[in-house]
């Protein structure tokens, strides 16, 4: 058992020493990476990412660690928004039922796999592995040799002299545990968040607000930068914050997010065979 407080540490650090183990390299992202660098929302899911001739593997040695994967093909977590589970035969949402379906995590994307931690780790919902090539693709990490990564992309859980310290309506603090979770630093999440908003804009089950509902807490909470993003990564960026920290109405960042989108359409850095089924009478944003 770990004495870390944030939802979701115990079964990703578990999960993290069982891919060790198994020399197997990882990734975190998603809320727990939210929860480090920014801001910690108590959500309690997994999000890990691994190279994809490794998946199978992973998933294996998940399975033989103990952990629950799911294969009920009728799972809210296939689904692009989770509906609530039902706390009773009548089709009326309570108002728990109600919270967790406006919750910020409530649209997400769908993993490979995923394993279900609520009857082992308390107050935690879903550990969920990707492939490298479903959501990170864009940054250079988990490539042929994961040992050589670019040590300035890739941070860890408890590294305390770069991570933010805890603070109230903040982020959780360094995890100090001598077993650690691989995240990326705040810059290359930021742009990963960025890319994959770009990506899922206007998708038909709203996925896009997965990344959105993310980068809004960041910037909310001005997250900070190890380094500057690219130059078109970093003007979007900086209304953002200015938007969502500082409430300055003329700098709403969505346009130019829209004017990103196209730019990296149109430079096929996001291909459209890769981009989801789009809703077009959907707003942009």
């Amino acid at each position: 058992m770990t004495d870390i407080s944030c939802r979701g540490a115990q079964p990703a650090l578990e999960a993290a020493k069982v891919l060790d183990v198994a020399g197997i390299a990882h990734v975190c992202v998603g809320w727990l990476a939210v929860a480090l660098l920014a801001f910690d929302a108590n959500l309690g899911e997994v999000e890990l990412v691994v190279r994809d001739k490794d998946f199978a593997a992973a998933r294996a040695s998940l399975v033989q660690g103990g952990f629950r994967l799911c294969e009920d093909a009728q799972c809210r977590e296939l689904c692009d928004r989770r509906p609530p589970p039902l706390e009773s035969q009548e089709q009326l949402f309570s108002l728990n039922e109600c919270q967790d379906f406006f919750a910020p995590n409530a649209s997400h994307l769908i993993a490979s796999a995923h394993f279900h931690l609520g009857a082992q780790y308390s107050q935690c919902t879903v550990l969920s592995l990707y492939k490298k090539s479903e959501i990170l693709r864009w940054i250079p990490v988990l490539e042929d040799d994961p040992g050589k990564d670019d040590p300035s992309l890739i941070w860890l859980s408890n590294d305390a002299p770069r991570l933010p310290p805890a603070r109230p309506d903040g982020p959780c603090g360094p995890w100090r545990h001598a077993q650690a979770v691989r995240l990326l630093s705040p810059a290359a999440f930021c742009e990963l968040l960025l890319f994959l908003y770009c990506r899922d804009c206007s998708h038909v089950g709203l996925r896009q607000f997965s990344c959105r509902a993310m980068f809004e807490r960041c910037a909310g909470h001005q997250m900070r930068l190890d380094r500057r993003l690219r130059p078109d990564f970093q003007e979007v960026w900086e209304s953002m914050v200015d938007f969502f920290a500082h409430k300055i109405g003329p700098r709403d960042p969505f346009p130019a997010l829209h004017a990103l989108r196209m730019r990296l359409i149109a430079a096929e850095e996001i291909l459209y065979e890769e981009m989801p089924q789009v809703d077009e009478d959907a707003i942009r944003y």
